[in-house]
């Protein structure tokens, strides 16, 4: 009896080490690599895991540009611009997110499916934003004027998301994002595989020595 109660505890234990859980994580843009353009830049969110920013210009939606006609800016305290006259030595022209000459955007491609939960924006304007899934052409929202923490009322799942600049008077800086997400399944360990055989070979060695005696 005793040795079934172990195997059953065994079990249980290590089933729930796979339970898939739902978490929140936010990424923070007010920091650490401030001072330098980027083609392409990564950031880390509370939770470990990694989102590539990258940048652009478009037209009628976000996929019509190329990340490589636009360079994504930090400024600390502020958050990531965009500019797209210029290089990665220096902007020559409004270091927001801005539609003025063209719609900027920028482009964020995390490591693993989320949903967008909440933006945080920096105003530089009217903040008339769009913002889009996947490689662009996907329209979630647009929106007239939004500012400080706005809160995504769409439950869209992706891995790529962008947020652009549709008219020539907008422009903001993005200070945070905050996404929702399903972790993975935690894979069994190798030591619970080996717990499971070795709690097997007792259970057979003890069914072994009951029957001869």
């Amino acid at each position: 009896m005793l040795m079934k109660s172990v195997f059953a505890g065994a079990l249980g234990l290590i089933a729930s080490l796979s339970v898939a859980n739902a978490a929140t994580e936010t990424y923070n843009f007010l920091g650490d690599k401030a001072g330098t353009y980027y083609s392409s830049v990564d950031f880390t969110s509370d939770m470990g895991n990694t989102v590539t920013v990258t940048a652009g210009t478009y037209n009628s939606v976000i996929s019509d540009g190329s990340t490589g006609t636009a360079w994504v800016g930090q400024w600390t305290g502020y958050g990531l611009g965009v500019c797209s006259y210029g290089g990665s030595k220096g902007c020559y022209e409004s270091h927001f997110v801005d539609g003025y000459g063209a719609n900027e955007f920028l482009k964020f491609s995390f490591d693993h499916d989320v949903t967008i939960e909440s933006i945080k924006f920096k105003d530089y304007g009217d903040n008339y934003f769009d913002l889009t899934l996947g490689d662009g052409t996907n329209l979630l929202d647009r929106m007239y004027n939004a500012s400080g923490l706005y809160q995504v009322a769409t439950d869209a799942m992706g891995s790529m998301f962008a947020i652009g600049a549709f008219w020539k008077g907008s422009g903001f800086k993005v200070q945070s994002i905050t996404v929702s997400y399903d972790t993975s399944e935690v894979p069994l360990p190798a030591a619970g595989w080996l717990l499971i055989a070795g709690l097997g070979g007792l259970v057979a060695m003890k069914r072994r020595a009951a029957t001869s005696v």
